[in-house]
Formats: C-alpha cells, structure tokens, sequence
C-alpha cells in the first residue's frame, strides 16, 4: 500500500482495509509532499472487493474497489 501526503503538512495516519474474511491495519507518519509505502493487503481469492479507510487527523477517506 502506498499513501501520497500532497499536503504542506506532515501527517499521522491510520490505515484500515478489509477483503473478504481478511482485514488490517496500519498506523504510519506521512512526511509533506511524501509517500509511505508499507503494509500489505491480503485479498482472497474469494472476495467481490477491497475497502481501504484511511483517517487522517478528524478526516476519513474511503476507497472501494470491485474485484
């Protein structure tokens, strides 16, 4: 997984996924205009989709991809 930070401001994160019966989560520091690149994702072979949220100080951002 990678987050990119286009922001002027560094950032803590967390970082919570789900596939099928599989989930995580990470907890990073994203530096400004910086990536972080860690954490894998599981995805069964069995799962219809992968939801990403991503909470970043009072703000969330949720990804849903369909597989």
């Amino acid at each position: 997984m990678i987050v990119a930070n286009d922001t002027p401001a560094n950032h803590d994160l967390a970082v919570e996924w789900s596939a099928g019966e599989e989930s995580g989560s990470f907890d990073a520091a994203v530096d400004a205009q910086g990536r972080w690149r860690g954490g894998s994702v599981t995805v069964p072979g069995e799962a219809e989709g992968v939801s990403i949220l991503l909470r970043v100080d009072d703000h969330e951002i949720e990804n849903q991809y369909d597989i």
